[in-house]
């Protein structure tokens, strides 16, 4: 499902993503993946304001279920220091 309605992933620094949803059903043209640090200044610091996007909900991704995650589904070791708290927070256009 997340695949079908995801429309962009801006890495935002920090460890914090936007996940922008278009629920339109129609596709807008846009790459599925951004990064801030290839766009202008200006370009880029817009996309770290929450005020211009229509944030709906926020969650955290805490370092017990990325333990979690890589024991039990990816069947890896986990080091602590190389995870660190996940936050993602989700617009729809």
């Amino acid at each position: 499902m997340v695949d079908m309605f995801v429309e962009r992933i801006i890495y935002r620094g920090n460890e914090e993503f936007l996940w922008v949803m278009n629920l339109s059903g129609k596709a807008s043209g846009t790459e599925s993946n951004y990064r801030i640090s290839s766009y202008d200044s200006d370009y880029a610091e817009s996309l770290k304001n929450d005020a211009n996007f229509n944030i709906v909900a926020q969650f955290i991704i805490p370092l017990s279920d990325c333990k979690k995650f890589c024991i039990e589904k990816a069947k890896r070791g986990y080091k602590e220091k190389h995870w660190s708290t996940i936050k993602i927070e989700i617009a729809v256009v």
